[in-house]
């Protein structure tokens, strides 16, 4: 809508529309109404009612609300509960409300951003507000309050409250003077040593910026009153909070660690834990209270770890620790417990070396089969092997028992004029050989190659009836040998050599050969071992 402003000759003109009829009127009855005329006073009251009416409208078109209720109110007074006067009256009281509300707004979003520059704005826009005294009160008081924040001083914000009829910075004001108070008075009581005096201060400034440095004054003294006091647990909890915010120094530090090694003595000093024992030992001079206590729990401890596996020199080491008569006695004890489960250790371990040695070297076996030749005389033999050492040792001995039984076998031509060859028993005897073998060997292999010797002595015990003259009762031999030996297997190749006027045939016995009795035998043998 567009807005319209009454100047002085359109009120004028307005004002003279409203009141001439009325003194027209008036005029007219009293100097021209003849007897029979009457002009009553309700035509004059309708005449101002209409005249006022229009000029409110007017006015609410050009938004001049103020002037537009003047005028229904006119109208209210001619004629009581006039309907178009009340709208007119609810018209601008809405406006009014409007237009305070939005001022209201204003003012509080000026006020909140708290700076001078949006009050004086508010103050421009809105001169004639209700508000606009309190916000020029408000642009005075920043600057009331700018000067003491200048200053900071106690006196300067004490002025501004005196002084300032808004008080809009009352808080901050009385908050500045709390933390320069506190400050002043902390820097006298910094290096106190009275506990009463930094407690009083917090009591009067619980939220000072020196609270927390007060409160690590207090943590440092009443650590070291305690610590003085004996209270030594308190003490340490003391100490531990003012550590938690910066480091001890000084005799603080001295006296805390003195508790923290208090503690720790007090906790391990019965124990015999030496691995516990011994380091907190390192951390303390000879001279110290604690040393010989500490010194004799390991002593003791190192003496209660003696036993079958320990030597002369952990002996010694106990012994050393001990810082007593009392001391060295027990530990002199346990030593001889020590000594005697060492003694009898080595006794077991002796005969369980012994024992082991046994079980590895002395096997036992059967000679599977071993047979040997020469010219028309053959033998077989089966027995059993004690051996000692095995296939990774340089040498072995083996002692055996055999079965041996000779033959005679004799080659002819049949009747068929084929070539065959007959088999006869010359005797059955009981053979015991004695064997050396070398190894070559490194110590690790499954299987060595060895070259040996052997010395076999021979019973006959039964001789054929055909060869009884024939037959040595005993027969000596010597055997070179070579072959292969196993863990358990042991395969080799011999030639065995009877020794004069100790062979099996006596003789004469050249018949059963093609040339002279043989002392001479090629053979092999397989033994397993178990």
């Amino acid at each position: 809508m567009k807005k319209h402003s009454l100047n002085k000759e359109h009120l004028l003109f307005v004002a003279f529309l409203a009141f001439a009829p009325s003194f027209a009127i008036t005029t007219m009855a009293a100097g021209f109404a003849g007897p029979d005329e009457v002009y009553t006073v309700d035509d004059d009251r309708n005449t101002r009612i209409l005249a006022n009416l229009k000029l409110a409208r007017h006015c609410i078109e050009n938004e001049d609300y103020t002037m537009a209720r003047e005028k229904a109110m006119i109208v209210l007074e001619l004629a009581p509960n006039h309907p178009e006067a009340l709208d007119i009256i609810e018209k601008c009281n809405d406006y009014e409300a409007r237009q305070l509300a939005l001022e209201q707004a204003a003012y509080e979003e000026a006020r909140q951003a708290g700076t001078v520059d949006a009050l004086r704005t508010f103050v421009r826009i809105y001169p004639n507000s209700r508000f606009a005294s309190e916000a020029q009160a408000r642009i005075d008081d920043y600057s009331l309050w700018s000067q003491a924040q200048q200053e900071g001083t106690v006196q300067a914000y004490e002025n501004y409250l005196a002084n300032s009829t808004v008080r809009a910075y009352a808080n901050e004001a009385q908050q500045a003077i709390t933390t320069l108070k506190a400050a002043a008075e902390w820097q006298q009581l910094k290096t106190s040593t009275s506990v009463a005096d930094i407690e009083s201060f917090r009591s009067r400034y619980p939220n000072s910026a020196n609270d927390l440095e007060a409160q690590q004054r207090l943590n440092l003294l009443k650590g070291e009153q305690n610590y003085q006091n004996g209270n030594h647990d308190q003490a340490i909890a003391f100490f531990d909070q003012y550590k938690s915010n910066a480091p001890l120094e000084g005799q603080y530090l001295e006296h805390y660690n003195d508790l923290l090694l208090e503690r720790e003595y007090n906790n391990i000093k019965t124990s015999t834990d030496v691995d516990r024992l011994r380091p907190f030992l390192n951390r303390l001079t000879p001279q110290h209270p604690y040393y010989n206590d500490i010194s004799n729990q390991i002593a003791i401890g190192l003496s209660q770890q003696l036993g079958q596996y320990s030597s002369d020199s952990d002996y010694e080491t106990a012994l050393g620790y001990a810082m007593n008569p009392a001391t060295r006695a027990t530990v002199e004890q346990n030593i001889s417990r020590a000594r005697d489960a060492r003694r009898s250790y080595n006794r077991r371990q002796h005969s369980l070396a012994h024992q082991l040695w046994w079980e590895r070297n002395l096997k036992f076996g059967w000679n599977i089969i071993g047979m040997d030749f020469w010219k028309n005389t053959t033998s077989f033999r089966t027995g059993m092997r004690i051996k000692l050492g095995t296939h990774q040792d340089v040498f072995n001995i083996s002692l055996g028992a055999d079965y041996v039984y000779q033959a005679y076998t004799q080659n002819y031509t049949n009747g068929q004029g084929k070539s065959d060859w007959s088999f006869h028993p010359i005797c059955h005897q009981v053979a015991v050989p004695l064997n050396i073998k070398f190894n070559f060997t490194n110590g690790r292999n499954s299987c060595s190659f060895y070259i040996g010797c052997a010395g076999e002595y021979a019973y006959t015990f039964a001789k054929a009836s055909d060869y009884d003259g024939l037959c040595n009762d005993y027969t000596l031999a010597v055997e070179p040998q070579i072959g292969f030996n196993w863990k358990s297997v042991d395969w080799g190749f011999y030639w065995r050599k009877y020794l004069s006027g100790y062979d099996l045939l006596k003789d004469g016995a050249e018949f059963l050969t093609d040339e002279a009795p043989s002392d001479q035998r090629a053979g092999m043998y397989f033994i397993v071992y178990f």
